[in-house]
């Protein structure tokens, strides 16, 4: 059994998300929960939205890993929208 330090808090999840789509713009439903831990992606992208950042929401699909394809929203930071 292994274990993992990462939080699995609210406040580490949103941060964790953030920081992501500060690096990188943009991030998928599937990209939150593979890499980021971030089980509820739309409830987390709902709180950073509410503590003021501007986030837009596309639908795209993709497949899981196991084959399966999905309807999935893309997550895209506006631009400039630091807001720190």
């Amino acid at each position: 059994m292994s274990t993992h330090t990462i939080s699995n808090s609210y406040t580490a999840q949103c941060a964790r998300l953030l920081r992501y789509l500060k690096e990188n713009g943009t991030v998928t439903t599937l990209q939150a929960r593979h890499l980021l831990a971030v089980m509820h992606p739309a409830g987390r992208i709902k709180d950073l939205r509410n503590a003021g950042y501007t986030i837009l929401t596309y639908w795209v699909f993709d497949t899981d890993s196991t084959g399966v394809r999905h309807r999935q929203g893309l997550y895209v930071l506006k631009a400039g929208d630091n807001n720190d």
